[in-house]
């Protein structure tokens, strides 16, 4: 009976501690859980995004500009990345595609995924791209080339080609395998960190960078309109 009473107040006491723990607020860790946010990038998204606007698709489809799926994927691959357009025909395709010439898809979702049109573009690791303006005409697609927009975040390699407010630099983008990006500093780039101008050649290599740019040929080519020290 001695062995008996024991046990129970054992089990009592072991009951009360670990409702104080709970109570009191403190991280119990019971295990089954694998909740890593360390390393690796800024804590945001690392995947790669695309957007855009179809503006017109010839011959006109029934539903105008929605309903169509825009498929995106690494040249190569065989993963594809998809959203379909809203009524005002924008699209968001957010994924793992980063690499030279990733295809784009244009299928007709309202007609059993019939093709629209196919185009290629390269897209940098992390990057956000906007391809602006699209028109769907006979199974080719149509966009400006030299307005594409490009959103990123890398770390300074090189400088040496920059002055005060013009020249060219180089970055190394983020993500598990970061690619090389040959910037391009003009006199009406914006360079800024905590809103104070600097000079391009006095950015320290290996600082972080926030540039927003287009995309400028094959490649990755950016010609800059505002980079921010991170």
């Amino acid at each position: 009976m001695y062995l008996n009473i024991m046990e129970n107040r054992t089990k009592y006491l072991s009951f009360f501690l670990l409702l104080f723990l709970i109570i009191g607020g403190c991280d119990v860790d019971f295990g089954g859980t694998n909740d890593d946010n360390g390393g690796g990038g800024g804590g945001g998204s690392t995947d790669e995004i695309l957007r855009g606007t179809i503006l017109e698709v010839i011959p006109t489809r029934e539903n105008t500009l929605s309903g169509i799926t825009v498929s995106v994927m690494e040249d190569g691959a065989i993963q594809t990345f998809t959203d379909t357009t809203t009524n005002s025909g924008t699209f968001f395709v957010e994924g793992s595609y980063a690499g030279n010439n990733t295809i784009i898809q244009f299928l007709d979702s309202d007609d059993g995924d019939s093709f629209l049109g196919q185009t290629s573009i390269d897209i940098f690791p992390e990057a956000e791209v906007n391809i602006g303006n699209v028109t769907l005409e006979n199974g080719i697609v149509n966009f400006d080339q030299n307005d594409v927009t490009v959103d990123f975040e890398g770390n300074l390699m090189d400088n040496e080609n920059c002055d005060e407010d013009s020249g060219s630099i180089i970055v190394e983008s983020l993500g598990n395998d970061p690619v090389e990006i040959f910037v391009q500093v003009s006199t009406s780039t914006s360079i800024t960190q905590d809103g104070d101008d600097v000079n391009c050649n006095d950015i320290i290599v290996g600082t972080r960078l926030s540039i927003l740019g287009n995309l400028t040929g094959s490649g990755n080519n950016v010609d800059a309109e505002s980079i921010e020290l991170q």
